[in-house]
């Protein structure tokens, strides 16, 4: 159905750069159609699919609240071989652990050296 002010743009499947399958973030995470119900969908409809491997692991309860981890880093790698479920905090903490520190141990500025 057109819309916009002319009635003249075309939205969802009609429109030629329409995507049914998967988008991805600006960070580069695998984001999948799963339509606006689903419990683990963004408003748009879709889900992390690193965050629908884990959930069909072990349950959707069980990564609700919590972050799934990409273990090698590869956002795009979502085996579930590649994937750990933590807190907030325990997946903070572990980020933190490799910031950069100066001499009196305390966080410096990316690439200072300190």
């Amino acid at each position: 159905m057109p819309s916009g002010k002319h009635n003249s743009h075309v939205r969802g499947s009609a429109h030629p750069r329409w995507n049914p399958d998967r988008i991805y973030d600006k960070n580069g995470y695998v984001m999948i159609r799963v339509g606006a119900s689903h419990a683990l969908a963004d408003p748009r409809g879709y889900a992390y699919e690193h965050v629908l491997v884990a959930a069909a692991q072990y349950g959707v309860n069980a990564v609700i609240g919590k972050v799934v981890h990409h273990i090698n880093g590869d956002y795009q790698d979502n085996r579930i071989s590649n994937l750990e479920i933590d807190t907030r905090s325990e997946h903070s903490a572990y980020h933190v652990r490799f910031q950069p520190r100066g001499h009196a141990g305390r966080f410096a500025a990316a690439g200072r050296g300190d």
